[in-house]
């Protein structure tokens, strides 16, 4: 049974092709667990169409790679996915220091399988040039911190008492013989 498996939608006609990667056991969870929908929609990986001519007239899809994909590989597909979706189309605006952002996104597609043959997750600054390594132990145990909400909490107390009234009939039906 394989671990992943990856759906190609393409317009033959106009060339353009869309893939989106799924990871088999979260296809599984998300068919029984209904409170796993929104952590699935973030695990399918949906990549933006692409275009080429190779696609166009290609019925039998023979432009097209097979190979199997590695546990390594999907990981940094993941990894990109949540970036780009963090910073692209999140309601939530990104943390400002970027280095603890990109951990806690790492963090969240790491702890979310069980794979721990990496040592380290390297991040690259194309700005900058440095190189910022983060330890698999790290990511394994860092604390994700769930987005602020806006607004106020409030905790309401309720207190139930039934009325004197109810108490009455109910005491009087109780010394019924």
């Amino acid at each position: 049974v394989p671990d992943f498996f990856i759906v190609i939608i393409a317009d033959i006609e106009k060339g353009i092709e869309m893939r989106m990667y799924v990871a088999l056991e979260d296809l599984r969870r998300a068919a029984q667990d209904q409170g796993f929908g929104e952590e699935y929609a973030r695990r399918v990986i949906a990549e933006q169409p692409i275009g080429h001519k190779i696609i166009i007239g290609d019925k039998a899809g023979s432009h097209l790679e097979t190979y199997d994909l590695s546990w390594g590989e999907f990981l940094t597909k993941q990894i990109v996915y949540r970036i780009n979706f963090k910073y692209a189309q999140s309601a939530f605006p990104p943390d400002p220091d970027t280095v603890k952002q990109l951990t806690e996104i790492a963090a969240e597609a790491v702890q979310g399988y069980d794979f721990n043959d990496f040592n380290a997750l390297q991040l690259r600054d194309l700005n900058t040039g440095t190189l910022n390594t983060i330890r698999r132990e790290t990511l394994k145990t860092f604390e994700i911190t769930p987005p602020r909400l806006p607004g106020k909490l409030h905790h309401l107390k309720f207190e139930i008492n039934p009325p004197e009234e109810q108490q009455e009939n109910a005491e009087s039906i109780s010394r019924i013989p």
